[in-house]
């Protein structure tokens, strides 16, 4: 709209100005280039990403390295209660260690939660997901900057699997993805089942 009226907006800094010149109630930061840089020179070679980044609505910290996300939006917050759990409040730490569940699923331990979606070994590896409320295991086939590509089995009755006449290959989110697991267990000549500890922890 500055534009069309004639405004010129040649750089960051001017439209910062701009805009704060309009009496906006959005509060507005101008950060120059060479804090930014500062910050990246100060930055971590290797951090953590955050589980379900697409999905985050909102985002606060009362701590250093420490998160609070929502899929959903709190108004909480504009009574600054900062602290409140609602709308299933996921907590996040920058110095967490995340590992695979690939060793501990193998030997029937519980898995951590997290998985290293940089890593190629995880292609071939079998997963479990969740789609439309219903667990389906799946070959994970490739993976993207956010996205899984994986090989579902159709499902027959409870954890019970086959494998379709045609593939079933979608991609999925990654927090579609609940664990790694083993490969499933025959049962029959054309059905499987996840390990049972692994299904009931799953479905409790």
């Amino acid at each position: 709209m500055m534009v069309a009226k004639g405004h010129d907006i040649p750089d960051a800094e001017e439209l910062f100005r701009a805009l704060s010149e309009t009496n906006t109630s959005v509060k507005l930061f101008f950060v120059k280039s060479e804090d930014v840089e500062e910050a990246m020179e100060k930055m971590p070679k290797q951090i953590p990403a955050v589980p379900g980044t697409m999905r985050i609505h909102q985002v606060i910290t009362v701590a250093p390295g420490e998160l609070m996300v929502r899929d959903v939006s709190c108004m909480c917050t504009t009574r600054k209660q900062f602290n409140c759990k609602c709308f299933n409040t996921q907590c996040f730490t920058f110095g967490q260690k995340i590992e695979t569940a690939v060793s501990q699923t193998a030997s029937g331990g519980n898995p951590e939660k997290e998985i290293q979606w940089e890593s190629p070994e995880l292609i071939g590896k079998w997963c479990i997901l969740r789609y439309d409320d219903d667990l389906y295991p799946g070959i994970i086939l490739n993976i993207q900057t956010t996205h899984v590509q994986v090989k579902c089995m159709h499902r027959v009755g409870s954890n019970r699997f086959f494998w379709p006449h045609q593939d079933d290959i979608l991609w999925y989110l990654f927090d579609d993805v609940l664990e790694l697991i083993p490969p499933p267990q025959t049962v029959t000549k054309r059905h499987v089942e996840v390990l049972k500890e692994v299904w009931n922890r799953l479905t409790r």
